[in-house]
């Protein structure tokens, strides 16, 4: 585990100095990029659930096909497009798989400071929820935090009210990466309605509407992975992983449970905090329903505990909303209590669970 936090503690430093120096931001902020990307580059294949199976495996396909393009994506058929496109042009720059693992990050950690950055946030809150709440998830579940740092650069682009065109690359990109990313679609879509029609959302019959919604939907989730599959958007691994608990079974995540719960009541404290035209602004209500949705989308592990990958989607989005309140309300202790108590999750489900074998920190290049 040390070298994960030797290299969090400097990279903090690194955001720390990006926000009170602006002279030297950009400055630091690559450098950051530079060297988490470093540390997930330079680890063993072993690290993180996903790299020691289809990572690997895809690379050296890629590897293998590097002249043939269309057998390669025939070859890999059970992998987004975009995923083996990416790495069919990775292996132009290197053949080896740590250089990959390294472009790869380096990539997921650019669109997440870029997303921070064009929220308007400064980067050392939603980075240090990054480092201790999402990295290590990251070596984990690949294809999917690829795609989510488009999405959440998305989401930024949504709020500065950039164009259509531009949100829409980002979103294919995604969509190339993970097609589950499809999804964040819907949270762009909820945003524009909150943004257009506050009055709609913004009272408590509306909530319990959407209670019994998301409730309903996952009592039948087949029905809309069918419908999805039906609609050619996806294939019958979608049914077999998230419509059933005969792979993955079923389990309350007691850790993804505490931390949306703890999210929502951070983002009731800091509410009450804020200056009246953020209190009522359309970003709030969206916000409110983010949070809730998140603690009912626990749920969807009662089906399969695959299925809580939906959840994430929603849950990415506290790396913006967390700190976009925590200093609007400008009060110290709140910051303060959220960075030990997202600490205290990073001990138990990392150290103490290690979910997604990524501790111990093993690297043959560092002789580690």
């Amino acid at each position: 585990m040390l070298p994960y936090i030797i290299t969090f503690i400097v990279l903090l430093i690194l955001f720390r100095w990006a926000d009170k120096y602006s002279n030297i931001s950009i400055f630091c902020c690559t450098m950051s990029v530079f060297l988490l990307a470093l540390l997930a580059g330079m680890r063993d294949n072993t690290i993180g659930t996903d790299t020691a199976m289809y990572v690997t495996d895809v690379f050296n396909y890629a590897r293998m096909y590097r002249n043939d393009l269309d057998f390669l994506l025939y070859r890999v058929s059970g992998v987004e497009g975009g995923y083996v496109f990416f790495n069919y042009l990775t292996v132009l720059l290197t053949d080896s798989l740590n250089g990959y693992l390294f472009i790869a990050h380096g990539i997921m950690i650019t669109m997440t400071v870029w997303a921070v950055r064009k929220f308007g946030l400064r980067t050392f809150l939603p980075m240090f929820m990054y480092l201790f709440l999402y990295f290590n998830s990251s070596l984990n579940a690949h294809r999917q935090y690829l795609a989510m740092s488009f999405c959440l650069l998305a989401f930024a682009q949504l709020y500065r009210q950039l164009s259509w065109w531009k949100i829409g690359i980002t979103m294919a990109i995604a969509y190339g990466f993970h097609h589950s990313s499809l999804l964040f679609c819907l949270i762009l879509f909820f945003y524009v309605l909150v943004y257009r029609h506050q009055t709609w959302f913004d009272n408590w019959k509306m909530k319990a509407l959407l209670v019994v919604g998301v409730i309903a939907s996952i009592y039948s989730i087949n029905v809309w992975l069918e419908a999805v599959i039906g609609l050619g958007i996806g294939d019958m691994k979608y049914l077999e992983r998230y419509g059933s608990s005969d792979i993955y079974g079923t389990n309350i995540p007691i850790s993804v449970m505490a931390l949306t719960m703890f999210n929502y009541g951070a983002f009731c404290l800091c509410r009450r905090k804020v200056p009246k035209e953020v209190q009522g602004s359309a970003l709030t209500c969206f916000a409110d329903y983010i949070f809730l949705l998140c603690i009912l989308l626990c749920g969807t592990a009662l089906i399969s505990t695959f299925l809580i990958r939906i959840e994430t989607y929603f849950e990415i989005l506290s790396i913006l909303l967390i700190p976009y309140y925590v200093y609007f309300s400008r009060s110290k202790w709140l910051e303060y209590t959220f960075i030990f108590f997202y600490l205290f999750v990073f001990y138990m489900t990392v150290y103490v669970a290690d979910l997604g074998d990524s501790v111990p920190y093993t690297s043959t290049i560092l002789g580690i």
